[in-house]
């Protein structure tokens, strides 16, 4: 039998993961997400596969090539054109896409399935099949029910109960919606499909040739059977599919074999599961390297050739191959590789731009570091983990004291706001879990650079102190200089809901006065800076 798979797509809602491949190559646990599709076509009878290309085309015919190593024959049909050896896109819409393949051979000569290639599903094709072939349909659809809240993102449905599809609305708003039945982006066609799809032009399934076939009042069918899908239509959806399927929601196959109960890896791994913590559920990919006195905490997946340094925090991550994770870097809920690092939402985390280039990189990069990387680098080392005072009491109500120091530059001030924050909240300082406690942090940080004068002497350094009095902390900033004064003039009105807004509305000395009562700039050991204090 005869299937098409639609991944012409450029991906920009999963960008950064789509610059360099098709959203249908993106690897779902070391495995391409197309490739999934392919496995499943074989498995119900379907071996003869056409796979719709255009952006990117090349890489996935020149992983999949002629199907054969997959036990499937597969052609590939290409939209688009070469200018100057470069690849121009030129999509015709999913159906016109289909349109074009039948008028090059007539391929499509029977039933035929066609499917998106951004989804994993483990749909029964055979019952599907069955119900279409039953109603005699010219198409039918395999719906599924959504919250009304994510109607917006699909095409939604309107049957008889005997499955006949009587409207059709593409992407209504959840109020316009005449049900929560959508269209899950798999179709069963038959040849007479394309008198009804014009040639030489775009057309779109979903948008243009279904509600026309409902308008029409076709034979055209919608089928609701029970089964997992996971539509990957941007990176957020990428990284709930992986977790989704470490825990076991969606019942792969893992590659490799199973190093410790819910721990799998590839071969030739440099692990050592007796020095390194490692907590499954956890995939790593061959060829990679976890050095002792590293923390890898699941669902998390490694990939491979990959080298995650003594010390290194990955927590709810998914590391792309060929990255280096350094032994000063805790992620947590990202997409991480040499290339780039983005939030569990997609929001891009700039390394290299704040000069965090050293903490996740390319691990074949043979690297040149500047002297202020170096002199970063060092002083990470030397920092311990935040700590109650020198007597080692860890009781809430007791003293506690941590210190920082890190280079006077830009680049440090999300480390030692970040150390501060910590090391409050290890002190059992209830305010410390508020974001705006952070953003008070950091405001004070900027201030230090801006007013201080040391940032302009090489070498010169910022010093954060933590402590813990009973009910009270105390937070000091100095620059090793000078020092700094914070400008304390009247400043704008604010409220919480501008907080996002703060370095373009100049509302950090408010933010900080908001969450510290007591603010004053002092001398301390030879250094000025500023002190902040509150009471809980």
């Amino acid at each position: 039998m005869k299937a098409t798979i639609l991944a012409g797509g450029r991906g920009t809602r999963a960008r950064p993961l789509t610059n360099t491949v098709p959203k249908a190559m993106i690897p779902i646990i070391s495995k391409p997400l197309m490739e999934f599709l392919i496995d499943l076509l074989k498995q119900h009878g379907f071996d003869q596969i056409i796979v719709s290309t255009s952006y990117l085309a090349e890489s996935i015919e020149a992983y999949f090539r002629d199907g054969a190593r997959f036990g499937v024959q597969m052609a590939y049909s290409f939209e688009g054109h070469l200018t100057d050896r470069h690849t121009i896109p030129e999509g015709l819409g999913s159906a016109g896409g289909l349109k074009k393949i039948q008028e090059f051979s007539g391929f499509f000569d029977d039933t035929f399935v066609v499917l998106c290639g951004d989804a994993i599903i483990d749909l029964d094709l055979t019952a599907a099949l069955a119900f279409h072939r039953d109603r005699k349909a010219l198409a039918t659809i395999v719906l599924k029910d959504v919250p009304r809240a994510q109607v917006g993102s699909y095409g939604v449905v309107r049957t008889t109960p005997d499955g006949r599809i009587v409207q059709f609305q593409e992407k209504p708003s959840p109020q316009d919606a005449v049900s929560t039945t959508i269209n899950t982006g798999i179709y069963f066609f038959e040849p007479e499909i394309f008198d009804h799809i014009p040639a030489g032009t775009a057309f779109d399934i979903g948008g243009q040739l279904c509600p026309q076939l409902a308008a029409r009042g076709l034979p055209f069918y919608g089928v609701t059977l029970p089964f997992a899908w996971i539509d990957i239509g941007s990176t957020a959806d990428y990284w709930r599919a992986t977790q989704m399927i470490l825990r076991g929601g969606f019942k792969v196959e893992m590659p490799g074999r199973e190093l410790a109960p819910g721990i799998w890896g590839g071969i030739n791994l440099s692990v050592d599961l007796a020095t390194t913590d490692v907590r499954p559920p956890v995939h790593i990919g061959s060829s990679t390297a976890i050095e002792p006195g590293a923390t890898v905490v699941g669902p998390t997946v490694i990939g491979r050739n990959c080298l995650i340094q003594a010390g290194a925090r990955v927590d709810a991550c998914i590391v792309d191959d060929y990255t280096r994770v350094s032994g000063f870097a805790e992620v947590h809920e990202k997409i991480v590789s040499g290339r780039f690092c983005v939030d569990r939402d997609g929001r891009n985390v700039e390394l290299a731009a704040t000069g965090y280039g050293f903490v996740v990189d390319d691990a074949r990069e043979r690297h040149r570091w500047s002297d202020d990387d170096r002199i970063l680098m060092e002083f990470l080392a030397s920092q311990n983990a935040p700590h109650p005072d020198a007597s080692g009491s860890s009781h809430p109500d007791g003293p506690c004291y941590a210190t920082l120091t890190v280079p006077s530059r830009v680049e440090s001030i999300r480390l030692a706001a970040e150390f501060v924050v910590r090391s409050a909240r290890n002190m059992h300082v209830p305010p410390a879990a508020d974001s705006l406690f952070e953003v008070a942090i950091v405001e004070a940080l900027n201030n230090a650079l801006k007013h201080g004068n040391a940032a302009q002497r090489p070498g010169a350094l910022i010093v954060c102190e933590v402590e813990r009095s009973d009910r009270r902390l105390t937070v000091r900033i100095f620059d090793q200089g000078s020092g700094f004064v914070l400008p304390l003039a009247p400043q704008p009105e604010w409220s919480a809901g501008d907080t996002s807004t703060i370095p373009e509305r100049g509302l950090g000395i408010p933010i900080i006065e908001s969450v510290f009562p007591i603010v004053r700039t002092i001398g301390h050991r030879g250094d000025f800076g500023v002190e902040m204090a509150l009471t809980f």
